[in-house]
């Protein structure tokens, strides 16, 4: 894995290959093919640890804003190695990836948020597609723009849109609920 890294930070990965990683490991391919089927999946185990690493600090944090901005630092961070990673893959692949990966948080974060509310599971799940769609557009624009943008003032502008359709979607369902 250390070395993947390190060659990520060096080369596309489309650029990677298994001969080419073994041989910097000096292990055999046979090795490689114990625990990975492809380069894609070393590639999605790779991503799953990294993302369990963010996870763990994240979850320090009671804002997803907070928690949002913590990954975003990270990642400009290894902007080099995101660069590399994001520009060899296909935009479905990386789209399904990241919505998977937030989807599941997101929902997490309004179930518990709207607990004292009758919001049925078809209503939540819809809710947190909407979020997902949101962020997978902002990481997008985010990585169009360089990773120039300002984190704390784009995340906190985001979460007031966030907040907003939250309240607007709560008070619907009080609405709803009073009839």
């Amino acid at each position: 894995m250390q070395t993947f890294e390190e060659m990520l930070d060096e080369i596309p990965f489309r650029k990677i290959t298994v001969s080419s990683l073994v041989n910097r490991c000096e292990i055999s391919s046979n090795t490689f093919y114990y625990h990975f089927k492809d380069i894609y999946d070393l590639l999605e185990v790779w991503l799953d640890m990294r993302g369990q690493a963010y996870l763990k600090l994240v979850d320090q944090e009671t804002q997803w804003q907070e928690a949002f901005k913590t990954i975003l630092r990270g990642i400009r961070e290894h902007s080099q190695r995101v660069y590399h990673i994001t520009d060899s893959l296909s935009r479905d692949w990386l789209e399904r990836y990241i919505f998977t990966y937030v989807e599941q948080q997101f929902h997490n974060d309004l179930k518990r948020r709207t607990a004292e509310f009758q919001i049925d599971e078809k209503t939540l799940e819809k809710v947190s597609s909407f979020f997902c769609y949101a962020v997978l557009g902002f990481f997008i624009k985010y990585l169009w723009g360089n990773m120039k943008a300002d984190i704390n003032s784009s995340v906190d502008e985001l979460g007031q849109i966030f907040e907003g359709t939250l309240s607007y979607i709560l008070q619907n369902v009080e609405k709803n609920t009073a009839k």
